[in-house]
Order: C-alpha cells, then structure tokens, then sequence
C-alpha cells in the first residue's frame, strides 16, 4: 500500500473490530476535500512563479515597483497642487 508518510513514520495497518480488511481484488476509495486539491496545486506551481516574486520581491526593496495606489496616490498629490 503506498502513500505518503512523514519522514521516519511507519506503516501500520488500521482495522476497526468487526470490519473486514480488503481482500484481493478488492478496491478502497477516497475523497480529497477541497482544500487539500488547492494545497496540492499551490505545491505544484511552476518554477517560474518564485521568479517572478523574486523579481517583484527586488523592485519592491529597489523603491521602483509600481503598484495602482503608488499610482493614484502620486496622482492625487499632483491634482492637490
């Protein structure tokens, strides 16, 4: 039975009393909420996603990344003189 698993963790096999435990040819199933599929794609973006807020994260620190308020605000102080 695979799966993921904590490093070190160990297998163990969960039964409840008066259960059966899956025979051969015998299928499980799982639901995945919600959640858990958005995690599993937020883990999943491409690489050049943190090239990106890099690139964003340095204009930021630079004092050149425009954002629309920036924008407004120089605008509004223009249109107040």
């Amino acid at each position: 039975m695979g799966g993921i698993r904590p490093v070190g963790a160990k297998p163990i096999r969960i039964s409840s009393p008066g259960k059966e435990i899956l025979g051969p040819g015998q299928t499980d199933s799982a639901q995945i909420s919600e959640l858990a599929q958005l995690t599993s794609k937020m883990f999943a973006t491409p690489e050049m996603r943190s090239e990106k807020v890099a690139t964003i994260r340095q204009a930021i620190q630079d004092g050149t990344y425009e954002t629309s308020s920036k924008i407004d605000a120089t605008i509004a102080k223009l249109l107040d003189d």
